[in-house]
């Protein structure tokens, strides 16, 4: 792994730094799952925002381009 890279838990994938995604319900993001686990539902990588399936019931609003700033409100929890 590069310097210039992070491991994700959540994804098991190598991003570069700064690519962290964050759950627009929960917070959580690729380096911090749920307490109970999580994967995306929905994911923009450039946004840097995303749907974790902790907070499912945020799909629609996402679908629908409804993702103003980070927080729609708490999904879970």
């Amino acid at each position: 792994m590069a310097r210039n890279q992070i491991a994700s838990a959540a994804t098991r994938q190598v991003l570069p730094v700064g690519m962290v995604s964050t759950c627009i319900g929960c917070g959580c993001d690729d380096l911090h799952a749920c307490p109970t686990g999580c994967q995306w539902l929905r994911v923009d990588r450039e946004r840097g925002d995303g749907v974790c399936s902790q907070c499912g019931n945020l799909v629609e609003a996402w679908d629908h381009n409804a993702r103003r700033g980070k927080a729609l409100g708490a999904a879970h929890g």
